[in-house]
């Protein structure tokens, strides 16, 4: 596919590859989520500070090599400013409704890794636009 535009097949493809390699990520946050809050002190929040670098780097290795393996990549050091930047945003949207989820401030308050559900599913549709169209492009 390379340099050429993408058909509605790899496009399909794409979204797939992502989907899959978010729902390795979300098993390694949660994962990482539940290892902290059973075995250590650590809250809910301090628990998701230490998960998310877990996914990230789980995220970054399977979209850079499988999800956008066929796209044009900058050097690896500005992909991964790239990527960090996007994972940030993304990682705001998701902690944002993970903190109110949890914290009840809709009136009503969800466990842990069902607060996180939600915020990883919001948070997979910005950074799948960011990825696609900014730091893994099409060729034109």
């Amino acid at each position: 596919m390379s340099g050429s535009r993408d058909t509605s097949f790899d496009r399909l493809r794409r979204i797939f590859r992502f989907l899959v390699t978010g729902g390795a990520g979300f098993i390694a946050d949660a994962g990482v989520l539940w290892l902290m809050m059973t075995f250590t002190p650590a809250g809910p929040i301090l628990a998701r500070c230490v998960s998310f670098p877990a996914a990230l780097t789980v995220t970054w290795i399977l979209n850079r090599s499988w999800s956008f393996g066929d796209r044009e990549r900058p050097h690896l050091s500005a992909e991964l400013i790239g990527y960090v930047t996007i994972q940030v945003i993304g990682f705001l949207v998701n902690s944002g409704i993970y903190v109110v989820l949890v914290l009840g401030w809709l009136g009503f308050s969800l466990p842990a890794l069902v607060a996180l559900f939600f915020g990883s599913g919001t948070s997979a549709f910005v950074t799948f636009a960011l990825l696609n169209m900014r730091l893994y492009r099409a060729a034109d």
